[in-house]
C-alpha cells in the first residue's frame, strides 16, 4: 500500500474555524432550536470552506442548509 501524502499548513483560518464548530457544540448540548441550527450550519459551512482552501478541492459541508 502507498503512503500517503502528508499536508503541511499555516492555515489559521482552518484551525480558527474548526475550534468555532468543537467550542459550539460544547456549549450547546441536546436539541438545538432553529437559530442555533443556522448558526452551526454557518460554522459547518465556514469550516468546509477553510478545508477547500487548504486542500484545493471543493469540499461541501453536511450541515449545508438554506436560510429562510
Amino acid at each position: 500500500m502507498k503512503k500517503q501524502p502528508t499536508i503541511y499548513t499555516d492555515n489559521s483560518d482552518l484551525y480558527d474555524a474548526d475550534k468555532a464548530v468543537k467550542d459550539f457544540v460544547k456549549v450547546h448540548k441536546g436539541k438545538l432550536n432553529e437559530e442555533d441550527r443556522n448558526t452551526l450550519g454557518d460554522l459547518l459551512g465556514r469550516r468546509a470552506a477553510a478545508i477547500s482552501d487548504v486542500l484545493g478541492v471543493k469540499v461541501s459541508s453536511v450541515g449545508a442548509h438554506k436560510k429562510k
